[in-house]
């Protein structure tokens, strides 16, 4: 029979439920931090650490930046001549005309009378770590003396970068001949501007303000540009416990399923396109990097019928990266580029 409030048992049935359920919150507790212990110990177990901002140590000469502000995309190069020092010591020279992009040849006379030749990209087109001479649009200038050739090429940019450049840079050129977009699988995540995106990027805002546009597909699959702040904010405890960053990185993961940037790497291709076509422009999209993810975004493309070509080289092979000071394409790979790249563009401009 259970005890009455004004039986005198009652209050220390009271306190024996109160007790019973103090022990079931110390014990949950408990369980929670052994529970806690063992995954923070299988995480570092399996090699995974509390995240650790990362630092950018790289000396820019003169003004310590490289990028300003644009309101349409984001960031452009500062005009002007730098010299770069890699924290290694390594140093590299680069020039970047008044019109923010990097130079293709020696300073000359205005030589915009010639037919254009624009070479969209990332940092594999800009040459980073390289001097101005042994970049890729630099040789295909030597190789092409009767077009001005453009190095569109910026360090974070992506296949939603150049469409808008093109935009942008249409309102200041002559019409180009020919623009080629040059396509790497990690484009994708740049275009969505995905968390792991954010992540890697954020650091490099001492060089310059970074905004970032990026893109989605609306309901009926067309094109939507966005733009947010290049910031990143860590989960709580991410910094302390490598459990709370390996779940980091495993969301991270599933978001860049989520986003389906190739799917929108695609649709801005065949967007970007349809303009040049309609323009009159020769528009080829040229796969820089190997890999399945490159090679079916090229099939995509010429299943609709833009004219694709494989660039790529091996990255793996010795010389082939400017290491050890830094692991982006070296200058033999560069001239390698130009040359794939020159005798695909060669009979299609000549024929036109």
């Amino acid at each position: 029979m259970a005890a009455s409030q004004d039986s005198p048992e009652a209050p220390t049935v009271a306190r024996r439920r109160r007790r019973r359920w103090l022990a079931l919150a110390i014990f949950g507790t408990l369980t929670l931090f052994v529970a806690g212990g063992v995954l923070e110990g299988l995480a570092r177990v399996l090699g995974h650490r509390p995240f650790k901002p990362s630092t950018v140590s790289i000396k820019v000469e003169p003004g310590g930046r490289l990028f300003q502000a644009h309101p349409v995309l984001g960031y452009t190069h500062i005009p002007g001549s730098f010299t770069v020092t890699l924290p290694d010591g390594y140093t590299f020279r680069m020039m970047h005309d008044t019109n923010t992009l990097r130079v293709t040849h020696p300073p000359s006379g205005d030589r915009t009378q010639r037919p254009g030749l624009w070479v969209m990209g990332c940092s594999f087109v800009h040459g980073w770590s390289l001097n101005d001479e042994d970049t890729m649009p630099w040789k295909l200038q030597e190789m092409f003396p009767e077009y001005e050739v453009y190095n569109f090429g910026v360090n974070g940019y992506g296949t939603l970068h150049a469409w808008l450049q093109y935009q942008e840079f249409r309102k200041q050129l002559p019409k180009p001949r020919c623009v080629v977009v040059d396509y790497a699988y990690f484009h994708d995540e740049r275009n969505v501007l995905t968390r792991a995106r954010r992540k890697a990027v954020a650091p490099y805002n001492r060089l310059g303000p970074i905004q970032q546009p990026w893109a989605r597909l609306d309901a009926h699959g067309c094109v939507v540009v966005e733009r947010s702040p290049l910031d990143y904010v860590p989960w709580p405890g991410q910094q302390t416990f490598a459990v709370v960053h390996w779940m980091e990185q495993g969301y991270c993961a599933l978001e860049s399923r989520w986003s389906k940037g190739q799917v929108v790497s695609v649709a801005l291709l065949q967007q970007f396109a349809r303009e040049c076509q309609e323009e009159g422009v020769l528009f080829v999209v040229a796969g820089i990097t190997r890999g399945s993810e490159t090679a079916r975004v090229l099939q995509a493309c010429a299943q609709t019928g833009i004219p694709t070509v494989d660039i790529s080289v091996s990255l793996s092979e010795a010389g082939s990266r400017n290491l050890p000071h830094d692991d982006h394409p070296s200058a033999r790979s560069q001239a390698e580029y130009a040359r794939k790249l020159a005798k695909f563009l060669r009979p299609k401009l000549t024929a036109e």
